[in-house]
């Protein structure tokens, strides 16, 4: 039941993160740590750990980014798999 945290560079800014966490998590409650958050359902844990990193810079513009990594505590590797994929597309920028 014990994986490695899954870490991701991802494309916004940490207030952006802030916002959608609490749709992307259900039914997770949430609780904001020093360096993150921890959110639990039933006897499951997620620890988030959040870092604001350089920007991207490319051509004129200039794009946040945020290290996350996702630590889980007693799943499955079935119910990661699902929190992942409501995280994503929760978390999912199209582009043009």
């Amino acid at each position: 039941m014990s994986t490695s945290p899954i870490a991701l560079d991802m494309g916004m800014s940490i207030k952006v993160f802030d916002d959608t966490l609490p749709n992307a998590s259900i039914p997770y409650s949430i609780k904001k740590v020093a360096n993150g958050y921890q959110l639990t359902h039933e006897s499951r844990s997620i620890a988030i750990t959040l870092k604001e990193m350089p920007p991207r810079v490319i051509a004129g513009l200039t794009l946040p980014v945020t290290h996350v990594e996702l630590d889980f505590s007693e799943h499955t590797e079935e119910e990661i798999e699902r929190y992942m994929l409501r995280f994503k597309r929760y978390f999912h920028r199209g582009g043009g």
